[in-house]
């Protein structure tokens, strides 16, 4: 039979509140560097996908507006295709971004899915515009 020793005791709390040898099972926001977690990129992804909604929506309605609109102010039917195009390609960044594995794409990887993502979900509506 063993016995506990405080020094064996100290050890084990010491063991169970390391860190972990791993940064990707971190769950804190930022690592040791300070860039974003694949967790919260995810969560940044996932909420990228619900404001392209509204992105959408808001482009759809200038086009409309321009459509229904009076006088020669309607919107290029090239700037609706990039439009659109910008948006498609935002979510299509953003969902992978937030669904491929965490081993799959590096780190770096994923965090410029979601700068791209953000950018390409703001380009849309002001390329309908301008167009």
């Amino acid at each position: 039979m063993t016995t506990n020793t405080p020094a064996d005791a100290t050890n084990t709390l010491a063991d169970a509140t390391d860190a972990p040898a791993d940064a990707t099972d971190a769950t804190d926001a930022t690592d040791a560097e300070g860039h974003m977690s694949v967790r919260a990129l995810r969560v940044t992804a996932g909420i990228g996908l619900g404001v392209l909604l509204l992105a959408f929506l808001l482009t759809v309605g200038i086009i409309v507006d321009g459509a229904v609109g009076h006088g020669d102010d309607h919107v290029a039917p090239s700037a609706i295709e990039a439009s659109m195009w910008s948006l498609g390609l935002s979510g299509a960044a953003g969902l992978g971004a937030a669904a491929i594995p965490r081993g799959a794409i590096p780190r770096r990887v994923r965090a410029g899915a979601v700068v791209a993502q953000y950018g390409l979900m703001f380009a849309g509506p002001i390329v309908a515009l301008i167009g």
